[in-house]
């Protein structure tokens, strides 16, 4: 892999994705619909956005099919929840599955040589031992050369990503960080982030158009923790995408089985 320096967090302008639902429609317009190499055709559309990083949602190998579900035709479409290989990418996000690694592989240096940092979300939620959390972290920046990892949920024993030294250099995002964490990452060179959701949700009511919010956003885009990075955000899978907040007021999830009852209920779009 080539040697690629991140853009720090201040000058980082992240879109965040899901492989293979950001080329799988016919509209996207490469060859190779839903993959890496799907992803790869896109990064002149990423550049003339301005994008410096991708976030990619759960890519690593985990089951879609739903467990103990009494309907047949359900998956888990994002990989959150999942039972998962935290050690391979997920072969049915590849063009030619027999050859995910590869082409993975390549899709992280096309990124790099654009000058596009790339971060994975990973969620380990299924009961995974720490130390096996941390090796996982550890292998996706070494095999990978990835730059930086999203931690969804809250581990007890997180301390131990900011504090191992083999991960230095390496974004680490999540909801929050306690003061031990933060102080023995800048011993070990972990670069630490939160996740600003006040923002999400200023930022959607400003642009909306709801009385009373100028102040308030205003506050918003002047406000930076003292202790961490900050990650402020329009869209996130929990709730509205970016497409739905221009195209929704109200969540339509009746397709999945769940009532319509997963989700956020306001999303304060129009």
């Amino acid at each position: 892999m080539m040697d690629f320096t991140a853009p720090c967090f201040a000058d980082m302008f992240i879109y965040k994705l899901h492989v293979r639902g950001f080329t799988a429609h016919s509209s996207s317009g490469v060859r190779k619909k839903g993959t890496y190499a799907g992803v790869v055709e896109k990064i002149p559309y990423l550049k003339d956005l301005g994008v410096n990083a991708v976030m990619l949602m759960p890519c690593y190998d985990f089951e879609e099919k739903m467990q103990q579900d009494h309907r047949a035709d359900r998956y888990n479409y994002w990989g959150y929840g999942a039972k998962s290989d935290y050690f391979a990418p997920k072969k049915s996000f590849a063009s030619d599955p027999l050859n995910s690694a590869a082409e993975f592989s390549d899709m992280v240096e096309s990124l790099h040589k654009a000058g596009i940092a790339v971060i994975m979300e990973m969620d380990f939620s299924c009961d995974v031992p720490d130390i096996r959390m941390l090796e996982s972290l550890r292998f996706w920046r070494k095999e990978y050369s990835i730059d930086g990892f999203r931690l969804i949920g809250d581990y007890p024993l997180k301390r131990l990503f900011a504090t191992d030294p083999e991960l230095e250099g390496t974004m680490l995002i999540a909801g929050c960080w306690d003061d031990d964490s933060v102080r023995f990452g800048k011993i070990s060179g972990t670069v630490l982030a939160e996740c600003n959701d006040s923002f999400m949700i200023g930022a959607r009511r400003f642009i909306k158009g709801d009385e009373g919010q100028v102040r308030g956003f205003a506050d918003l885009m002047c406000k930076n923790c003292s202790r961490t990075a900050t990650i402020n955000y329009f869209a996130d899978h929990d709730g509205f995408t970016l497409n739905d907040v221009f195209c929704y007021d109200v969540r339509h999830n009746e397709a999945n089985g769940e009532n319509n009852l997963d989700g956020r209920e306001i999303n304060y779009s129009w």
